[in-house]
């Protein structure tokens, strides 16, 4: 290995740059030119380290590198473009950092509009601009900002940034305890920006953007990068999997989420059968809703002890707060996060399932981009839920919103989907309302994740709901509030939407939806089935349009055998929300 090193006085050597820029180049002359005027051509370029690796070419490349003293050259032989740029870390010592392929280059006055923004956060993204064979711009690429769950999910349009557009300090590198001669994972060929900008992003999130274009791609490089599609798509995998791994933490290959609210002797059916499962290493989260601190002891040395005497499943114990709510979805939440695997599983504990299903679960899952399994749908809800396109069965957006109210099916979920999507968000304005599963799916189908419906079971009974109207237009509502607020602040959602790779919600369908939000009142207590008629006309008569109130006073009249007053309920409900009630909110939003 040899180095050329700039000239000049023992001052100037001394002068730390501001910014360190690594150029891996082999045989790469006719472009690396470009590269290298584009870097002089920054204001005040004598405050720019320029560093070279150079890894034994055969063109002309020499005589090039001769026409610009100053530059930093490291001439050593290279396997990777990983092990090139680590090379050129190992020596880099300005301030702010970047690298730039030989065809690539920065755009006039990219490095003073970097320098003045990176003091405000210490990664800066800007537009990366793409060209065409004459240098004609045919394309930008926005760099918005994402979040981590937006970064990790590669087989999304734009979910890497454009990475000549990004800059970053050099001191991030010693908070990650990253050696700069380890920047990147010399094992990988495509995937080492996706793997560094995962790890910055668990400190600093990319959220600072100039709207300024800081830099340039010709387009036959986007596809030369990828050209072998099934060795990018893997090392892509290995890279989602090894960080997914690192914020969900796994110990087990399948977890089963089952919620108790009496005693262990519940899910002693369930452990039977999983104890039999083909598939090793599972884990039962036993959550424990109970409420009472007593309650919770007894549970909680049952777990242990069943755990003790069976070695084939891991238990893991979950009391939720005897504060907080205790429905089954707020059982489900809990159990999910607190999970120790990747896939979890939430069924019934009399649900009957075969000695493969975990075994079936974990193959159909080493997709990466397939977030939620249906096993056990019925013909009708499935009918709803998805769609047959091409001949293929792909997820309907729109389907969730024409079920009926219903607690949450049987499913299996990747929990960094369930983590990125909110999982089971309980809404604290209505917490009578079980959307949790339809919200799910939404969000989901919003993040890009895949659902998939599989008969691994028998399916359950129809989901139809003899009382769905007074709640479905209620809970579509929330989830489109949701949905819209989402779609219109989050960048990165509004940069999908943009290029035709997100959902799309009609003006006029979330309009809808915040008329009907404004019937649910704000300091009204929590409306449960089983009240009293006298406590629930006195919500009525302070909310006489919230829609909910009146079909449970409506219940609780039938309850007393006042049919006539229940009858009458009815219909003031039904002449209140008779426009609404013909609205998509409630008919169904077209896919």
């Amino acid at each position: 290995m040899g180095m050329q090193c700039p000239h000049g006085t023992d001052e100037e050597r001394m002068k730390r740059p501001m910014f360190s820029i690594i150029t891996a180049s082999l045989n790469q002359g006719s472009r690396l030119r470009g590269a290298i005027e584009s870097v002089r051509a920054q204001e005040d370029s004598t405050s720019v380290e320029h560093i070279i690796v150079e890894g034994g070419s055969t063109d002309d490349t020499e005589e090039i590198l001769a026409e610009y003293p100053g530059l930093t050259v490291i001439r050593a032989p290279f396997v990777s473009v990983s092990q090139a740029l680590n090379l050129g870390f190992s020596v880099a010592s300005g301030e702010i950092v970047s690298w730039l392929h030989p065809s690539d280059r920065y755009a006039k006055g990219a490095f003073a509009e970097v320098r003045s923004e990176i003091e405000r956060h210490p990664v800066v993204m800007g537009a990366c601009g793409i060209l065409n064979e004459n240098g004609a711009m045919i394309a930008r690429v926005e760099n918005v900002e994402r979040s981590w769950f937006d970064t990790i999910k590669y087989w999304v349009a734009h979910a890497l940034p454009a990475q000549p557009g990004l800059f970053f300090k050099r001191s991030i590198l010693s908070e990650l305890q990253v050696e700069p001669s380890e920047v990147f994972d010399e094992g990988l060929h495509f995937a080492m920006d996706l793997d560094l900008w995962l790890r910055v992003q668990e400190l600093y999130p990319l959220s600072l953007r100039t709207p300024h274009t800081l830099a340039y791609r010709h387009h036959r490089d986007l596809f030369a990068k990828g050209a072998d599609t099934s060795a990018l798509q893997t090392e892509m995998s290995r890279v989602y999997r090894r960080h997914a791994s690192r914020r969900v933490q796994p110990e087990q290959n399948i977890s089963f989420v089952v919620p108790v609210t009496t005693s262990l002797d519940d899910v002693q059916p369930l452990l039977r059968q999983l104890a039999a499962q083909t598939l090793p290493s599972l884990e039962v989260v036993v959550v424990d809703a109970s409420g009472s601190p007593e309650a919770n002891r007894v549970m909680a040395d049952g777990v242990w002890a069943h755990g003790a005497r069976n070695k084939n499943i891991a238990l893991h114990y979950v009391a939720l707060p005897s504060d907080g709510g205790r429905s089954h979805s707020a059982a489900v939440d809990a159990g999910v996060r607190a999970a120790r695997s990747h896939i979890v599983a939430c069924l019934s504990s009399t649900r009957s399932i075969p000695d493969s299903f975990a075994a079936d679960i974990f193959r159909l899952f080493s997709r990466d981009e397939i977030g939620l399994a249906l096993p056990s749908l019925d013909q009708e809800t499935s009918e709803k839920l998805f769609l047959t396109k091409h001949g293929t069965r792909i997820f309907n957006p729109a389907g969730p919103f024409s079920l009926s109210p219903v607690s949450p099916l049987e499913f299996v979920v990747r929990k960094l989907a369930w983590l990125d999507s909110g999982g089971f968000s309980l809404h604290d304005r209505f917490p009578e309302f079980e959307f949790s599963m339809k919200r799910l799916m939404v969000m989901l189908a919003h993040k890009a994740w895949r659902i998939v419906s599989e008969p691994l079971l028998k399916p359950l009974p129809s989901l139809s709901h003899k009382h769905e109207a007074p709640f479905r237009l209620y809970e579509n509502s929330v989830v489109v509030d949701e949905l819209a607020r989402e779609l219109r602040r989050n960048p990165f959602s509004i940069m999908r939407a943009k290029n035709g790779f997100g959902l799309v919600l009609p003006d006029d369908l979330w309009q809808c939806a915040q008329l009907v939000m404004q019937r649910i009142p704000r300091d009204s207590p929590a409306i449960q089935p089983g009240l009293a008629s006298d406590a629930l006309q006195a919500i009525v008569e302070q909310n006489p349009e919230y829609g909910p109130a009146l079909f449970y006073l409506a219940e609780a009249l039938d309850r007393e055998g006042r049919y006539e007053d229940a009858n009458r309920v009815r219909s003031q409900w039904l002449e209140l929300h008779s426009g609404e009630m013909s609205s998509p909110l409630f008919g169904g939003i077209a896919p």
